[in-house]
């Protein structure tokens, strides 16, 4: 799932540890601007016990990813 947010581009890239287990969400930010010209990031919440599917485990990721981008100040 691919999603515009600011001067990024959020690619969802959530995955499971064991097969059957929770969906564990995760973004890779791909961002252009001054402060960070062709930067890369990965970003997930650390503490975050995982989903039953891959779907709400990637709208929660866009989500996460929003938030970090407006916190990193990106």
């Amino acid at each position: 799932m691919e999603n515009r947010y600011k001067n990024c581009v959020i690619v969802t890239s959530s995955f499971q540890r064991v097969k059957d287990g929770p969906w564990i969400p995760e973004a890779h930010l791909m961002c252009n601007n001054t402060a960070s010209t062709g930067k890369s990031f990965y970003v997930r919440p650390d503490d975050h016990q995982g989903f039953e599917t891959q779907t709400e485990a990637d709208i929660f990721a866009i989500q996460f990813a929003k938030q970090w981008i407006d916190q990193a100040s990106i």
